[in-house]
């Protein structure tokens, strides 16, 4: 009985190979799903770090053209931005302002990698003082950008709980560098050491 059935089976080896096949790929698509339900519903479960209910994102160009020059000084820029924000904060309905080259849910993304951060890359973004006020951004250590790192020799940085770990393991962060740039670039951009001023709860720029 045995050496028939095993007879039957070799006979008819090209249809249970198929029959075979179509359940593994069957089980590969029903394994590829329950994995993406899982990671969507564990990042949808966590919290965003900002709060976006009542806040408005307006998009603004402050280069000032003229003909086909589109570049200009930076201080410039810089004074025209200010007067900007200032007139916002005019409007009686409007309870914090604040600017940032990259607003959350937008689909550009800055990207620092760095040999002084062990090949670590994260992603960056310039904000002004009173960003974090404006998007309720938890701090978990150290400080928020200040007066106190105006025309200071360092850049200051705030960066996330898993940057932090990733790239300091369990020491504290705060004081410490970021990134250093090389002796080309300090001579070429007057760039400066990115100093780590402050820790925040991790950023979910994009979303859930």
């Amino acid at each position: 009985m045995l050496k028939h059935i095993c007879k039957l089976v070799w006979n008819r080896k090209r249809i249970n190979f198929l029959v075979t096949l179509e359940i593994f790929i069957s089980f590969l698509v029903v394994f590829a799903v329950v994995v993406m339900t899982v990671y969507y519903a564990d990042n949808y479960r966590r919290p965003l770090g900002f709060e976006y209910g009542n806040v408005w994102s307006v998009q603004t160009d402050i280069v000032q053209r003229s003909g086909s020059a589109e570049k200009e000084e930076r201080p410039a820029q810089l004074e025209r931005a200010k007067r900007v924000l200032a007139a916002v904060r005019e409007f009686g309905e409007v309870e914090g302002v604040a600017a940032a080259g990259l607003m959350p849910f937008t689909n550009g993304n800055w990207t620092y990698c760095n040999d002084a951060t062990g090949r670590v890359c994260y992603w960056g973004n310039a904000v002004t003082d009173d960003f974090r006020e404006v998007m309720q951004i938890k701090l978990v250590s150290g400080r928020w950008f200040g007066k106190e790192d105006d025309g200071a020799a360092y850049a200051p940085v705030v960066i996330n709980r898993q940057l932090a770990r990733e790239r300091f393991g369990d020491e504290d962060p705060v004081g410490k560098n970021l990134s250093e740039p090389n002796p080309e670039e300090r001579a070429k951009f007057n760039a400066k050491d990115e100093r780590v001023v402050g820790v925040i709860e991790d950023f979910r720029k994009n979303g859930e």
